[in-house]
């Protein structure tokens, strides 16, 4: 368990203290996310590689951690960025999983349509 104040740290420091409180190597979690130890390496030293979304999803989704808490760690986006969203999503809170997956096919059917015509 992690305990210490993470809101304080560097998204390096932050990569580092998700890996080594699991107790798995560099090694083991490249093969885990699929890109190699020396770019997560780089990562913990708060050095970005050029394809860090790609990266970044796969981490997060090997911690099944939000994306966006490594994109505010790494300060590519800020609290107020999200801010602007709360209005549109309120309430989102109260949907159920159903709910959910019914309005992301909507969002996908919507979008599928707009690439047709483009």
């Amino acid at each position: 368990m992690i305990t210490m104040e993470v809101s304080m740290l560097s998204i390096g420091d932050y990569l580092k203290l998700l890996r080594t409180s699991r107790k798995i190597s560099l090694k083991s979690l490249s093969k885990e996310v699929n890109t190699s130890d020396s770019i997560l390496q780089r990562l913990e030293k708060n050095h970005m590689p050029k394809n860090v979304s790609e990266i970044f999803r796969s981490i997060a989704d090997y911690y099944k951690i939000n994306v966006i808490t490594l994109y505010l760690k790494a300060n590519f986006i800020t609290q107020n960025d999200l801010n602007g969203y709360k209005s549109i999503f309120k309430n989102c809170d109260e949907l159920t999983e159903e709910e959910i997956k019914h309005i992301q096919n909507e969002i996908d059917f919507i979008n599928s349509q707009k690439n047709k015509y483009r």
